[in-house]
């Protein structure tokens, strides 16, 4: 008997002002979740502390789920398909 090969995994692009990042679609989601009690913050020092002002407009985060197709890896190279589980040999 075989074992059911794994589905691929889901992914999305979180993006948070304006870094944005690729991540498993569920962690993404509970990040977004979080960063909804998120404020931006710009530093600034006063004498040899930092001191954080929290700034007027509100964070940027925008949630996007994406297809395997869309992924390309940093050599142009797209994102490997899991390779299906080779079955066993009994004895």
């Amino acid at each position: 008997m075989s074992r059911p090969t794994k589905p691929a995994q889901q992914m999305a692009v979180l993006t948070i002002g304006y870094q944005r990042v690729l991540m498993p679609a569920d962690k993404a989601m509970k990040v977004a979740d979080a960063m909804q009690h998120a404020m931006p913050v710009e530093v600034e020092w006063k004498g040899h502390a930092e001191v954080y002002l929290v700034q007027q407009e509100p964070l940027r985060v925008a949630f996007a789920l994406v297809r395997s197709s869309q992924i390309c890896m940093p050599h142009g190279e797209p994102v490997p398909a899991p390779s299906p589980a080779r079955p066993r040999l009994l004895k």
